[in-house]
């Protein structure tokens, strides 16, 4: 939630688009000079000033290596993503072809639903570490906004990151609202935050294989949204 557009001094506004409409042909090349370079507003979708946000997901080990676990979704036009929902790829993707799925690293895996998923149908990422690995590491979460120019292209520019320790193996620590730190601030001052719930369980070799526990009831899933101040509905994920 709160997540706002990283700062850039020479970015556009909404006015901006205004201006076009009583500006001389001078003016009209500079605005398209900024348009190629992915600084004005999206034209012809919706929440043209709203960041299109995306995460990476990683686990830093104590010894400071990184483990790659995979990316979500980008959900587009919005400051408060859902991730997994797709509530505007149809609508708000700039250049038509809107990054819908999540992607798992090497050595993870993506699958749908699972008791990882506030749902049960949300997807999920999963990656499998040893014990003495997991051991005082830590889940980095990268945001970035995904960006489109035509003469660039798509880019993503970073938002901001949190880290998580990870709990010990089979605890479970409630959800939680975690700021996103290096991320810019609202006009209000309002910060940006995550709404996190980690969770690591001990399983053999024989295990990783398949995963036979149940999603999640409705109740706890109604618990595990309530606590994020979010109303269940069918898009939620």
């Amino acid at each position: 939630r709160q997540v706002a557009r990283a700062e850039d001094g020479d970015a556009a506004d909404a006015s901006d688009v205004k201006a076009v409409a009583k500006a001389g042909l001078a003016t009209m090349a500079g605005f398209a000079r900024r348009l190629r370079a992915g600084d004005a507003p999206r034209l012809g979708v919706d929440g043209g000033d709203k960041p299109s946000p995306w995460a990476r997901a990683s686990v830093r080990l104590k010894d400071g290596r990184e483990v790659a676990i995979g990316r979500t979704n980008t959900e587009y036009a919005t400051d408060a993503p859902s991730f997994g929902a797709n509530a505007r790829a149809a609508t708000s993707c700039p250049h038509a072809k809107p990054r819908a799925q999540f992607v798992a690293a090497e050595n993870a895996r993506s699958r749908v639903g699972g008791d990882l998923s506030p749902l049960g149908v949300a997807p999920v990422l999963e990656r499998y570490l040893k014990k003495d690995d997991a051991a005082g590491a830590s889940l980095i979460l990268r945001f970035s906004d995904e960006r489109y120019s035509v003469a660039a292209g798509v880019a993503d520019v970073p938002l901001g990151e949190c880290a998580i320790p990870l709990p010990e193996a089979n605890a479970a620590p409630p959800p939680a609202w975690v700021r996103l730190e290096g991320a810019s601030p609202k006009p209000d001052g309002a910060v940006a935050e995550v709404f996190v719930c980690v969770r690591c369980s001990a399983s053999s070799s024989e295990e990783t294989a398949s995963d036979p526990r149940p999603p999640p009831d409705a109740a706890d899933a109604d618990a595990w949204l309530a606590a994020a101040g979010v109303a269940r509905c069918a898009a939620a994920t």
